[in-house]
């Protein structure tokens, strides 16, 4: 782990979501299911989505908050698993659900870290809020797999 700025954990946030949305187009372009389809196109406007909040906060961020150094940061394995993550073109309803969770997972744990090491307490409550948007997307996305959308 290494020590990054609240900036630079933003900016890695945001490139995972961004590389995300790419991993589920690429399956979307392989894959035979409708239901799959449409279960991929609801998980790139999802993490589109939270990519623009995040650039959003980029934006508004006030300097003070956004140079506040961590000491160590979780995003290195937010990288990995992506990496790790092969495209599959047969890829099913079920094994889609439990790669989107085990990165929906991946992402409340790095925001859950950010959160309780965050100082000031305004840094804390943004990540927080960060925490709560990635969990409630995280059941949303849950709730519309085990649906079968």
């Amino acid at each position: 782990m290494t020590s990054d700025r609240t900036i630079d954990l933003v900016h890695r946030a945001e490139e995972f979501h961004r590389l995300l949305a790419a991993h589920y187009r690429r399956l979307r372009s392989s894959a035979k299911e409708e239901r799959v389809k449409l279960a991929l196109d609801y998980l790139i406007q999802q993490q589109t989505a939270i990519e623009g909040s995040l650039r959003a906060y980029e934006v508004d961020a006030p300097a003070l908050v956004a140079e506040r150094w961590f000491k160590y940061s979780p995003a290195e394995e937010l990288r990995k698993l992506l990496e790790a993550t092969p495209i599959q073109a047969d890829i099913d309803l079920a094994e889609l659900g439990r790669q989107a969770v085990e990165f929906g997972n991946c992402l409340i744990r790095f925001y859950k870290q950010f959160a309780e090491t965050a100082l000031p307490e305004d840094l804390g409550e943004v990540m927080s809020k960060l925490l709560s948007l990635e969990e409630e997307e995280q059941k949303k996305m849950t709730d519309a797999l085990q649906q079968g959308l």
